[in-house]
């Protein structure tokens, strides 16, 4: 049986036998499964200390998928989850950063979290899901080149797109990293976070983006009413060769086009600028600082030596000058009989001992490790 199924019964039956339907507002649960995901978002949030705080739908929320994923979202907090359902309706999930999650079904869905515990309920779809439904189970496997608005659609026009979808495609199959572009009219009809950032990151993680290459994706998001975009390096391989100065050129690749509202030669340039960093890594060079200019550092560096044997030669020139009106022995400062002396003899009196200090030298060691940490980046603006 499927874990929907248990998931959709089981929390069926207990709220159907506690009541729950008639105290709260919320939508039944389909115990048929036919939509393959589960909406979930919490009511109240209880803390360590005991308190209990009313909580809005959004504040935090999960969507689960029936193949065992789903997305947990709480503020500013997005991670992908996978998650399991057992017979005792105690559930088990688990995000991308390596922190566990246990649950129960009893009046609510009774979730520990982040020192608190969250009573949730069904809702209705996540906005996230309604971006795109029917892409929601499939992820966006074949739709690399995603425009949700018909108006846009219509200015970038249909043939262009498609041209930039099948672009998008063969790229993603030659190198191993999924490039995707989600163009929408306002982000936050999809989210409810008022950050670009955040959007990308529940486009990324809900609609699986990368999952067929080990969580390698780039995803350019652009949000067209308040012209916000955000490019978007998720995966160890992809942050590696989009690391934040290659991200730089593609913004200077595309953002000129797009200031004059030239769509096609903006994701033209993008994706040409993507296929030209890819090449070079697959290659072995990742680009992650600018190239040495080797004739401009000679002549610098020439120019800068004569420069500063032209400030010695001065500054040793002055020195004679000034040497000239000087006396050549002590004596010649001495004025005539002021100065007698009427004996001499030699003291010993200290001597001065000078030591150079080197410090055994030692070296030290420091490792990272991805483990369940997120790996990812961002670069956003307005264009």
């Amino acid at each position: 049986m499927k874990k929907s199924i248990i998931l959709f019964m089981s929390i069926f039956l207990i709220f159907f036998q506690t009541g729950i339907f008639a105290q709260e507002e919320v939508q039944e649960f389909d115990d048929s499964a036919e939509t393959g995901h589960l909406s979930l978002y919490a009511v109240k949030q209880q803390t360590s200390s005991g308190k209990e705080i009313e909580l809005s739908e959004g504040t935090f929320y999960m969507v689960l998928n029936d193949d065992g994923t789903g997305l947990l979202v709480n503020q500013d907090f997005i991670s992908k989850v996978i998650w399991d359902i057992y017979e005792d309706g105690s559930i088990q999930i688990s995000d991308r950063l390596g922190y566990t999650y246990d649950g129960i079904v009893q009046d609510y869905l009774i979730l520990e979290a982040q020192d608190s515990i969250y009573y949730l309920v069904e809702g209705y779809d996540a906005p996230i899901i309604s971006l795109a439904p029917d892409q929601w189970e499939n992820s966006f496997a074949n739709n690399k080149f995603f425009v949700e608005s018909k108006s846009i659609n219509e200015q970038i026009g249909a043939g262009q797109i498609n041209k930039l979808n099948e672009k998008a495609l063969s790229l993603s199959s030659r190198y191993g990293i999924d490039l995707h572009v989600i163009i929408v009219s306002d982000f936050t009809d999809f989210s409810y976070s008022q950050s670009i950032e955040i959007f990308a990151e529940e486009i990324s993680d809900g609609f699986q983006l990368g999952k067929s290459n080990e969580e390698n994706s780039l995803l350019l998001v652009m949000s067209m009413n308040e012209r916000d975009y955000d490019i978007y390096a998720s995966g160890i391989k992809c942050n590696e060769i989009f690391n934040e100065y290659s991200r730089g050129l593609l913004e200077k690749a595309m953002l000129p086009f797009f200031k004059e509202n030239n769509w096609s030669n903006g994701f033209t340039a993008y994706f040409d600028k993507c296929n030209e960093l890819l090449e070079l890594a697959q290659n072995g060079q990742i680009i992650s600082k600018p190239p040495r200019n080797i004739p401009f550092e000679i002549i610098i560096s020439i120019l800068f030596g004569l420069i500063i044997s032209a400030a010695i030669r001065a500054f040793v020139k002055s020195l004679y000058v000034s040497r000239i009106a000087e006396k050549h022995s002590a004596q010649e400062y001495v004025i005539k009989d002021s100065f007698k002396i009427l004996g001499e003899s030699d003291n010993f009196i200290h001597t001065t001992t000078s030591k150079t200090y080197s410090p055994v030298s030692t070296s030290s060691s420091s490792g990272s490790s991805s483990g369940g940490s997120r790996s990812s980046s961002h670069s956003s603006g307005k264009f």
